[in-house]
């Protein structure tokens, strides 16, 4: 299933599922949003669902379509330097796109089961104790890391 949300289009759809005795010719279709699961104002009041559409509709799709471009200029030129330049971008573009699609799979409104903190058996819950003591003391490291880091961010440009 996660899979399938990540090959959009239905020529991949095809090629993955294809049964066919002879070869299957792959064609590749174009890259597109994934559909979200939820919608955008589902994960307030913790991400605003003005910023939630923003983020999707603008920023990934840019990633989406400079993809796209980048792919469709990579396929129509012969000139090797021209392919190894476009590669970087097809890479950081395609990156992108992946990493925007884990993203929004990753959110869950709490309806969903979003926002609850893990079992106290889990792993995850397990490895923090062992190093933080609790989820309050990591959130409380995070925060002190941040604002360091941040402190000397600005102090660069001062």
């Amino acid at each position: 299933m996660a899979m399938s949300s990540l090959l959009r289009t239905s020529a991949a759809r095809r090629a993955m599922t294809s049964v066919r005795s002879s070869p299957a010719v792959f064609a590749r279709g174009k890259a597109t949003l994934p559909d979200l699961d939820y919608d955008f104002g589902a994960l307030e009041p913790y991400i605003s669902g003005e910023i939630m559409e923003l983020h999707y509709t603008k920023h990934h799709q840019t990633y989406v379509n400079s993809y796209n471009v980048a792919v469709e200029k990579f396929e129509s030129t012969s000139d090797v330097k021209a392919k190894v330049e476009l590669q970087s971008l097809i890479n950081f573009h395609g990156g992108g796109h992946l990493n925007h699609s884990l993203f929004w799979k990753n959110l869950a409104p709490r309806s969903s089961g979003g926002g609850e903190l893990l079992e106290s058996k889990s792993p995850l819950t397990k490895a923090i104790q062992g190093k933080y003591g609790s989820y309050d003391q990591l959130i409380s490291a995070i925060n002190t890391q941040v604002r360091a880091f941040t402190f000397q961010r600005v102090m660069t440009f001062c």
